[in-house]
């Protein structure tokens, strides 16, 4: 004898595996639109020339977008967005300048480095200042600023550090005081053990002092006996 109502289950089951299969998936429905980004580095330049802050570029960009005909819920106008957005493009914009300016340099042409202490305000807001250092390279018309460090204290040997590092940043800038020391040697002697001299000395020195850290300066003078 079947047990009672096992017909009736297994064709409820049927059923509904059949009902599952015909029916259609069903749609997921759509989500909105991401609002799209406008900053460009053409945009942004221009806000920074006119000195416009984050909360006034909302507005004026809002503005413009709708007598544009454009729809504003469509577009990232808000300040956190743009802050972001003009922060990362300045970053862009200044290594874009650098790499063009080391790729257009002329080693033959002597450069001239400028330098001098600022205070000046937090480039992220505030009304803090602190000491930055400007140094600017400039050849013949032409000049091109390379860095502007935050120092974390004026002393002259934190600034002369920041110096080195930063000409390091241009590719023959540091090797420039070598080319000149071998110019130096085959003015001031003829003679090819003399000069094959000097030219160890000098990659000696470059051993001795890989970098322009204090550590690393201390620890080559002790070593040849010249640190106290």
């Amino acid at each position: 004898m079947n047990p009672p109502f096992s017909s009736s289950s297994e064709s409820e089951e049927q059923v509904n595996s059949s009902a599952s299969e015909c029916s259609p998936p069903k749609k997921s429905k759509p989500g909105k639109p991401r609002a799209k980004n406008i900053m460009s580095p053409v945009l942004a330049k221009a806000l920074d020339r006119t000195k416009i802050s984050d909360r006034d570029a909302v507005h004026l960009i809002a503005a413009a977008a709708q007598s544009l005909g454009h729809n504003v819920e469509d577009i990232a106008v808000n300040r956190k967005t743009i802050r972001q957005s003009r922060m990362k493009l300045r970053v862009q914009s200044f290594k874009s300048a650098k790499e063009q300016f080391i790729l257009n340099l002329d080693p033959t042409i002597p450069l001239v480095v400028h330098w001098d202490g600022k205070l000046l305000p937090e480039t992220a807001g505030g009304k803090e200042t602190y000491d930055r250092l400007p140094i600017i390279v400039s050849y013949e018309e032409n000049e091109q600023l390379l860095n502007v460090s935050k120092l974390p204290n004026g002393t002259g040997y934190c600034k002369a550090q920041k110096k080195l590092k930063t000409m390091k940043v241009v590719n023959d800038v540091a090797e420039r005081g070598v080319a000149l020391i071998q110019d130096y040697i085959h003015v001031i002697t003829k003679d090819e053990e003399q000069r094959q001299f000097l030219l160890q000395v000098v990659s000696d020195h470059r051993k001795n002092f890989p970098n322009s850290l204090k550590r690393s300066v201390i620890e080559a003078l002790k070593k040849n006996d010249l640190c106290c």
